[in-house]
């Protein structure tokens, strides 16, 4: 009997999404902000979603953050099909699966760094995470992103570089499936944003964290693997980045 060999199964995309489209009514005119986008992305990657003001990358972020639902077409986060979910069931898995770093930050000024980091557990739903967990999580968060000296400063106190540490370490307590950064660098220097993205590349290549970068900046999809263009609301390339 002849022995065969079989090659190793492929896993399954972490996002999977299909002709995914999102038509809004502005009085009595359609307008197609996404217009049939398919695309797929594994487990670790580091991908650039970029596109021009009105090109659709917005909306695709709030689809892919499950911030809206699809006008049609398919999405599938690790495996659970979220254009079926209703509003409860797109809550909990926002609160699961994703994480999120916006450009402005987000973060509740009379709360410290601390304090702030520990919020995507104390609302999480489904079960209770108790207090010394939370804090633990938070504290190794912060760490995490360099700021060990900086847990019992409240935002005001810190750098704008540093509130952004702030809002990546809360964006990972969770443990999340993905990390949606939306112009996460959008308001800081030079300098300041080269940080940013030295770490959110750290956090992919180091820990493996799955990272999806919305940006206009072209020095910013630079630094990630791959990165999907999207204009009029449809992909146009997808690829490495350009030099």
């Amino acid at each position: 009997m002849t022995n065969v060999v079989q090659a190793p199964l492929a896993a399954p995309p972490l996002i999977a999404i299909d002709a995914l489209t999102r038509v809004y009514r502005m009085g009595g005119e359609e307008v197609r902000a996404l217009d049939g986008v398919s695309l797929q992305v594994a487990t670790g990657e580091l991908v650039a979603i970029v596109g021009q003001s009105g090109s659709g990358k917005s909306t695709l972020m709030n689809l892919l953050g499950c911030l809206d639902t699809p006008t049609s077409g398919s999405y599938r986060l690790a495996g659970i099909p979220v254009e079926q979910l209703d509003a409860d069931d797109l809550a909990e898995v926002r609160g699961r699966l994703i994480g999120f770093v916006f450009q402005s930050f987000h973060l509740l000024p009379r709360q410290s760094a601390l304090e702030n980091v520990t919020l995507p557990l104390v609302y999480r739903r489904g079960d209770v995470v108790p207090r010394k967990e939370r804090l633990r999580r938070a504290e190794s968060a912060l760490e995490l992103v360099g700021l060990k000296d900086r847990m019992q400063h409240r935002p005001a106190e810190l750098s704008g570089g540093q509130r952004q540490r702030v809002a990546i370490a809360r964006a990972l307590v969770h443990e999340p499936s993905v990390v949606l950064a939306d112009e996460p660098t959008g308001n800081l220097d030079s300098r300041t944003t080269d940080e940013i993205l030295t770490l959110l590349v750290d956090l992919n290549t180091r820990l493996g964290r799955t990272v999806l970068v919305i940006t206009h900046e072209p020095e910013v999809a630079r630094r990630c693997n791959r990165v999907i263009q999207l204009k009029d609301g449809r992909v146009i390339r997808d690829g490495p980045p350009t030099s």
